[in-house]
Order: C-alpha cells, then sequence, then structure tokens
C-alpha cells in the first residue's frame, strides 16, 4: 500500500508533467514566426501573416545578435500590442516563446489576452528594460519590432 509521502510527490510531478506536455502540445498548434532583420520594422521589414489562432510562437532566427546585445542592452521581454493593449511575456532572445493567454502578463488595457484576431494587426517588440541609470533615466529601448498581420 502507498503511504501519503509517497503518494503526494507522485502526484505534484504528474501534474508539472502533464502541464508541460499541454503546453508542448498547445505550441505545436499554434504559428510560428522566426524572428530576422527582414521582418524588421526599424529598417522597413515586411509583415508576418498569420492565421487566427489563440496563441503564437516566436522563435530567434540565426542572425539574432540584434537580440542578445551586450549588457544592460540584452533582449528581457517580449510585448504584443493590441489596440489600447499592451501585454508583455520575459525572453532573452534564444530559442522559442509561445505568446498566449496563458504566458502573456497585462501591461496596460482592461481586458486579457484575446488571443490573434482575424482582419487585426499586432505589433511585437522584443525590448531590454532595466532599472534607472545613474543619471535616473530609464535604461530601456526597443532591440527588434515586427508587424504580425491576421487574415
Amino acid at each position: 500500500m502507498l503511504s501519503k509521502r509517497m503518494v503526494v510527490p507522485a502526484l505534484v510531478f504528474l501534474v508539472v508533467l502533464a502541464g508541460c506536455a499541454n503546453r508542448s502540445l498547445l505550441s505545436e498548434k499554434f504559428p510560428s514566426i522566426t524572428v530576422d532583420k527582414d521582418h524588421n520594422q526599424f529598417w522597413n521589414g515586411k509583415a508576418y501573416t498569420i492565421p487566427p489562432s489563440l496563441g503564437l510562437v516566436v522563435e530567434s532566427g540565426p542572425e539574432n545578435e540584434f537580440l542578445l546585445g551586450k549588457g544592460t542592452e540584452a533582449a528581457n521581454w517580449i510585448h504584443v500590442m493590441y489596440g489600447v493593449s499592451d501585454f508583455r511575456v520575459g525572453w532573452d532572445g534564444r530559442g522559442k516563446v509561445v505568446l498566449d493567454s496563458s504566458t502573456l502578463d497585462k501591461v496596460t488595457g482592461s481586458k486579457p489576452f484575446p488571443g490573434f484576431v482575424a482582419g487585426e494587426i499586432y505589433s511585437v517588440w522584443i525590448t531590454h528594460e532595466g532599472p534607472p541609470g545613474p543619471d535616473q533615466r530609464m535604461n530601456s529601448g526597443v532591440n527588434w519590432a515586427g508587424q504580425v498581420r491576421v487574415k
């Protein structure tokens, strides 16, 4: 017979494992974009086009030196702007990140992230944000900015 000391850790492990599996399965169903120089709006890049979806997978491309930066200029957030709302999740510009209602925190706006709605345009910014410097000015900036059109 199993004791409580054995059952509780096993249940916690299974719940965590199920959560990871669900996130992995979910992200495979989302469209994905790769961050690159061709889509950077700072250089008149072209917009990404995706189908309607509850989420989006953003992947770092091979030319990502503009994301990594040096020191305090290294990317640490990815923002999604939609209408007057701003959502963000921490990301260092390496690998993949899932943007959906379970990962994005609301910065401004009154409603939760709605997903990527047909006919809408979203701005995606990869930023570096840190505490104020010695001169008390904000230590922040945009490393990359893209546009996502939902067909």
